[in-house]
């Protein structure tokens, strides 16, 4: 039933000739992302789509005068190379902010070429955000949110290849 309102949601934006780019992220209990990642391909529009490693949790004293709270940890891989996130995972890794997802969105599409499709893996990061130090200074009237520059630099990382895939010993299968 999902993967057919998503294929029909896809349909209109590819008919509708004007969609450069779509982000898509993965709910906890989606049981086969292969499967939206396929129609993704299918539909030909370039996507990001973005497996949330961990609970989504509200932060209840965001706001943008404060900023993205963790940097967050970004692994990057290419279609096709993809593994379902096992359930203990979910309990076993810390919770990341729907806040810094939603600021990651927005960075993504301020950052990253919409020419390319790509799958971000986002956990909540092992460093703390008050080791960051800006490379620029942050301006209330000139930065869209406080601390984005730390999703810009998560965004950054190398991106995963099908040998490191087998090295991790991480499943791909479908």
């Amino acid at each position: 039933y999902h993967a057919q309102i998503f294929t029909n949601a896809l349909q209109a934006l590819v008919e509708s000739g004007s969609m450069k780019h779509v982000v898509v992220v993965e709910t906890p209990r989606t049981c086969d992302p292969m499967v939206f990642i396929n129609i993704l391909e299918e539909a030909g529009i370039p996507y990001t789509y973005l497996r949330i490693k961990g609970k989504l949790i509200k932060d209840i004293s965001f706001s943008f005068d404060k900023g993205v709270k963790d940097s967050l940890a970004v692994s990057k891989f290419q279609p096709g190379f993809i593994y379902p996130i096992e359930a203990e995972v979910y309990e076993n890794e810390r919770p990341v902010y729907r806040e810094d997802v939603a600021a990651l969105v927005v960075q993504s599409l301020m950052s990253l070429d919409w020419s390319e499709s790509r799958i971000l893996e986002v956990a909540s990061s092992p460093n703390p955000l008050n080791n960051f130090v800006p490379t620029k200074k942050q301006r209330t009237d000139r930065d869209w949110c406080f601390n984005s520059a730390l999703l810009e630099n998560s965004l950054n990382s190398e991106t995963i290849s099908p040998a490191q895939i087998k090295e991790f010993g991480i499943s791909t299968q479908r």
